[in-house]
């Protein structure tokens, strides 16, 4: 323990000492204590200003961080609560859980209040910044997708307040539509990254079989170009395992798919670890 290590170390500054009687003396316990309190006080300064602290408020300063962190906690905790239930632990548990999962549904609904907006205007950006007909209908497709699907997320989130009043016909046909719509956004995602994935893949053969035919010079500056395309290949891959894991949640919402909440929060635990590990590389710089 940190009280021991400080004690070892005032005990060896200031050693008992022997009295005319034959006793151990310490120094006084209040000046122990005042000597004590510098190197706490140093303890935790170091762990405060540590910098896994810092980059980690960094990250959790940023409005996606922090719905990717509370997007992987509501996730663990539909697995938590699937894994209870399968497994019988009591009602209170289960419930904790539960209660959780939908405080944090709740909550990032809210923040994403105005998101609709965001994603219209990237959709109008796209027209103007993407060439590649394949790659920019699949954008603008998923912008308007997502941006549909948000606002019926926001009549939802309307309704849980008690802001707004649907009766279940109602409000199961706004969910219905949500899902529709962010299934939809995450389907086109899906279809430009397989595309993407094969222009790149594509790129980099043609690359590796005219490096067999230049110089030893010519090698060395094709191998970054070579290793800069693969790394694009890799993120291409990355975004589709955390499209295909995404897609199981609205894809079950519409009932194409039988998969347990165990499943579906753990897929969910995957993509949203995937969704902060990017934005720790835009916030932090990429390698992190």
């Amino acid at each position: 323990m940190i009280t021991s290590e400080l004690d070892q170390r005032l005990l060896q500054q200031f050693p008992p000492q022997q009295s005319s009687a034959g006793q151990l003396q310490t120094a006084p316990t209040r000046y122990i204590h005042r000597q004590r309190l510098p190197i706490m006080a140093s303890i935790a300064n170091q762990v405060i200003f540590h910098p896994v602290i810092s980059s980690s408020l960094k990250v959790g300063n940023t409005t996606v961080g922090r719905d990717k962190l509370y997007r992987t906690i509501q996730y663990f905790s539909r697995f938590l609560v699937w894994y209870f239930e399968k497994n019988g632990y009591d009602k209170q548990t289960i419930m904790r859980f539960n209660n959780l999962k939908s405080a944090l549904g709740v909550s990032r609904k809210l923040m994403r209040l105005g998101k609709p907006l965001e994603h219209l205007q990237a959709a109008l950006k796209v027209t103007k910044e993407i060439s590649d007909p394949v790659v920019g209908v699949c954008a603008v497709g998923r912008q308007i997708s997502y941006a549909i699907y948000l606002f019926n997320d926001m009549m939802i989130w309307a309704e849980k307040i008690k802001f707004i009043s649907l009766d279940k016909v109602e409000l199961a046909l706004v969910n219905k539509r949500a899902a529709q719509f962010w299934m939809a956004g995450i389907s086109l995602n899906v279809i430009s990254g397989i595309y993407k994935h094969q222009q790149v893949q594509s790129k980099l053969r043609r690359l590796k079989r005219a490096n067999k035919s230049f110089g030893e010079h010519e090698k060395e500056e094709k191998k970054y170009q070579i290793q800069s395309i693969s790394a694009q290949a890799f993120a291409v891959r990355l975004q589709l395992l955390q499209d295909f894991c995404d897609i199981l949640s609205p894809s079950s919402t519409l009932g194409y798919h039988s998969l347990n909440d165990g499943v579906i929060g753990g897929a969910g635990v995957i993509s949203s670890l995937l969704g902060l590990r990017s934005q720790v590389n835009k916030v932090l710089g990429s390698g992190m």
